[in-house]
């Protein structure tokens, strides 16, 4: 699977983007002055017209809702790299939040992104398989279900949903109470056993998401490699579904 799919996931962005442009500027030339008026008001939120006035062609609309689907997944698994990087280190000046509040925000919110990054590939295969829908779909639809499985077993957190219920981890919870004890006086003459935990703890789920993270990759680019050959052709055009 890595090997015949390995790199689809930014093929199929960069050749997205290399359409986009095109698509911009055949707009700037058809429809110069309003599209000039259009991007001036966007840009500097300013009184004015933010949508042309002619119809849009089919073509323009469904080209819009590929790569407007398509970002929404980049931006969901761009947060999850980002989420790798958060973890890493504390921020210099953390003020009342304590370290543990701060670390296990970032670790229960990358579940959360995962479960909106697992309804977004869903909602964009449905969205690819109606736009395509003369396009005979049986062995990509079976294909595409093993796929989706795989992120079911990181949605699942302790028995529910991340969106029903709070991330719970029994060595960060741990880790609280001693960083609450470490807090007073008279319980440790040093708090070398909280700092060593929260390194150890931070290890641990750095390596975790950096490995999830690889993970997920490979599951994309299988994904994106199902679509490919569905939305361009073998030069990188975009195929208007007819």
């Amino acid at each position: 699977m890595e090997t015949i799919s390995a790199g689809m996931y930014t093929k199929f962005r960069d050749d997205l983007l290399i359409n986009a442009k095109h698509q911009v500027k055949d707009t700037h030339t058809n429809y110069s002055d309003e599209f000039k008026e259009i991007i001036k008001n966007t840009f500097f939120d300013l009184n004015g017209p933010r949508f042309f006035s002619s119809e849009i062609p089919p073509d323009e609309l469904h080209f819009t809702d590929i790569f407007l689907g398509f970002f929404e997944i980049e931006e969901s698994f761009s947060l999850l790299k980002d989420i790798s990087v958060y973890i890493r280190r504390f921020p210099t000046n953390m003020g009342e939040i304590p370290k543990t509040r701060f670390f296990k925000y970032h670790i229960g919110n990358y579940f959360h992104e995962i479960y909106i990054l697992y309804e977004r590939l869903k909602t964009y295969k449905t969205r690819v398989i109606r736009l395509y829908r003369r396009k005979q779909w049986k062995e990509e639809v079976k294909i595409f279900e093993p796929i989706l499985n795989a992120f079911k077993g990181v949605v699942q957190v302790r028995g529910g949903h991340v969106h029903e219920k709070r991330f719970v981890d029994d060595a960060l919870d741990r880790l609280i109470l001693l960083e609450i004890l470490s807090q007073g006086k008279d319980f440790f003459d040093d708090d070398w056993v909280y700092k060593d935990q929260i390194r150890q703890i931070r290890k641990n789920w750095v390596e975790t998401i950096t490995n999830n993270n690889e993970k997920i990759t490979s599951l994309l680019d299988y994904y994106f490699s199902l679509l490919y050959d569905v939305v361009f052709d073998k030069k990188g055009n975009f195929i208007v579904p007819s």
